[in-house]
């Protein structure tokens, strides 16, 4: 329910034609030019999906953020991973009961084109989550899963409440600061319960696991450096599929070892401009990587300080640097009616297909800085979806 950005800088409204943004066919590498942007439409199945569910479970998942997805082994389906979570029921009415359990972190698994169930640490009336509280006053918000074996691991950012603004009381949207990383371990044939929760690096207030991605040998995990109004990307790799293997840190040069080795990521003509959560993968056959993310560079049009915009960048390397800055869409809650925030966009990438490399799965979350909305009208908290169709990708 908390935001988990502070950015400077209902439905999915229909079919839109955004107007141009980067250089047309802007070169990113030698031989590889950035893709332009076609259309951006709603994604119905996904936005259903979880309206339907949300509407109808008396137990399970009825809004969250985070937003998450990993593709489980064996075809048993999607496992999309949530930070704050609200439970079921849901009233006959659109809203929500105020004795709704709120939890930390969620699993939600989508099987056969339908949601199956919400997974969830303990019982329905007292769970804290899949992955409880550390210590009173603490929780976890969730990071991006990878497949390791015949298990799950699950990056973590540990939180705590904290008086951010010092006005006496801990109850703003943002009153919380981050601890440290941790890593959680599941075993896909249970996926109600860690079997072991331990510490990833923390030394340089990096909270790693913003996104993971395999690729090539390796597995690539990417952190945020949060400065309140800058952030910047960086990025870290293991050997193989276990986050338990050495990390080593891309300094701009090699892969070290080191915490404090890792870079700010180039983007665009600076290093800041990412979210809290963004994506970064491989699109078509050029050797061609595209990071996602809202742009915390601007600001609402609609006098906010939260960005509206999703962006993409692209570059040849996991490495960066990442160039051409696309807009890419402008989220139409943000408007100053109902005056909803949006934030942290990242891509799916297990639903790009040979046929359509181009053709983008995106997720951005939705909330409100006023209490009262989240319970008058269940969509105020809820993910939403987007196609996002890129020329120019083969």
């Amino acid at each position: 329910m908390s935001m988990k950005t502070l950015t400077v800088a209902v439905t999915v409204a229909a079919a839109v034609i955004v107007p141009a943004q980067a250089a047309q066919g802007a070169l990113v590498c030698a031989g590889v030019n950035a893709p332009t942007l076609g259309s951006v439409t709603p994604n119905s199945y996904l936005n259903n999906l979880f309206n339907s569910y949300g509407n109808s479970t008396t137990t399970g998942w009825t809004g969250a953020d985070s937003t998450y997805s990993v593709t489980l082994p064996n075809n048993a389906g999607r496992l999309w991973l949530f930070s704050d979570t609200f439970l079921g029921p849901t009233n006959a009415d659109g809203s929500r009961p105020t004795t709704a359990p709120f939890i930390r972190n969620s699993f939600v698994r989508e099987y056969g084109f339908a949601i199956t169930n919400t997974y969830y640490d303990g019982p329905y009336a007292s769970t804290s989550g899949v992955v409880p509280h550390p210590t009173p006053g603490h929780w976890y918000w969730v990071g991006q899963g990878t497949i390791s074996g015949t298990e799950m691991h699950l990056p973590l950012h540990e939180w705590r409440i904290q008086d951010t603004n010092g006005d006496g009381d801990t109850n703003d949207p943002f009153d919380f600061a981050w601890v440290s990383n941790k890593l959680a371990r599941f075993a896909v044939s249970n996926l109600s319960h860690a079997t072991s929760v331990t510490s990833l690096p923390s030394g340089s207030g990096v909270q790693w696991g913003s996104w993971v991605q395999q690729h090539g040998g390796y597995t690539y995990i990417y952190g945020t450096e949060d400065q309140g109004l800058a952030k910047y990307a960086k990025v870290a790799r293991v050997s193989g599929t276990s986050l338990t293997n050495t990390w080593r840190y891309w300094n701009g040069l090699d892969w070290v070892l080191g915490e404090s080795s890792a870079i700010r990521l180039p983007l665009g003509t600076t290093t800041y401009g990412v979210s809290n959560e963004f994506s970064v993968h491989r699109i078509g056959t050029q050797n061609l990587w595209v990071l996602i993310t809202h742009d915390t560079t601007v600001a609402s049009e609609n006098g906010g300080n939260l960005s509206d915009d999703i962006v993409a960048y692209f570059s040849c390397s996991p490495t960066g640097p990442f160039v051409a800055k696309t807009f890419l869409y402008d989220t139409p809650e943000t408007e100053p009616s109902p005056g909803l925030w949006s934030y942290n966009s990242h891509s799916h990438p297990e639903f790009i297909t040979a046929g359509s490399p181009g053709r983008l799965t995106i997720s951005y979350n939705v909330n409100s800085g006023t209490l009262a909305d989240l319970y008058s009208d269940v969509t105020s908290y809820r993910p939403r979806f987007i196609t996002v169709d890129l020329n120019g990708v083969s």
